[in-house]
């Protein structure tokens, strides 16, 4: 997938606004300890500026994943939260997750997702390029790209697989006119169970 940094924000996405909050207390902090510093008042609140920039800029984030998530239908929502969320209380309980399709059937409908995401970004105005601007030093969400980048996507997926997933091998029709209130998630014969990963 060309648009990593789509996949970065998939992952980081359940805790996007916890995180924004923390930063904003952290560069409230700074600027109440300011005095503080052992550098100079410019470096000093030069950091502080830094600090809550970067807050702003994932909290846009957060705004635009929001949004994202919320446009899709359930099942690519069940999908997003299949892989990348991994919220128990949105997951049906029990040990094993079975999908109304084949493995490959599977595959591709999360790399179209993916693709969506990316998509849906693109339009917001992100590309590879902003995000290195933007985040190229924040490294919560480079410790992300570099995982993606060093294929622990995958191996995650592995562990998943002897954690119990299942599919069907029958593909469940979605008729492109169907209604979205028609649409029902893959039925996951209990989720919880399984590891993170895809």
């Amino acid at each position: 997938m060309k648009s990593e940094y789509a996949k970065v924000f998939l992952y980081a996405y359940p805790w996007l606004d916890a995180l924004s909050d923390a930063m904003a207390q952290s560069a409230e902090n700074k600027a109440l300890l300011s005095y503080r510093a052992m550098c100079s008042a410019e470096e000093a609140a030069s950091g502080v500026v830094r600090e809550y920039a970067m807050q702003a800029a994932v909290g846009e984030v957060a705004v635009q994943m929001e949004r994202i998530v919320q446009s899709m239908d359930d099942e690519e929502k069940y999908l997003l939260e299949y892989k990348y969320f991994r919220r128990g209380d949105r997951l049906a309980g029990g040990r094993r997750v079975t999908f109304p399709y084949s493995s490959r059937t599977y595959f591709r409908k999360q790399e179209a997702l993916a693709a969506k995401v990316a998509r849906l970004l693109e339009d917001l105005g992100w590309s590879d390029r902003r995000f290195a601007a933007v985040f190229g030093q924040f490294s919560p969400f480079m410790k992300i790209l570099r995982a993606l980048r060093e294929g622990k996507e995958r191996m995650v997926w592995e562990r998943r697989k002897r954690g119990g997933v299942a599919f069907t091998g029958k593909a469940r029709a979605h008729s492109a006119k169907a209604r979205p209130e028609n649409r029902q998630p893959p039925r996951a014969a209990e989720a919880r169970g399984a590891e993170k990963g895809d």
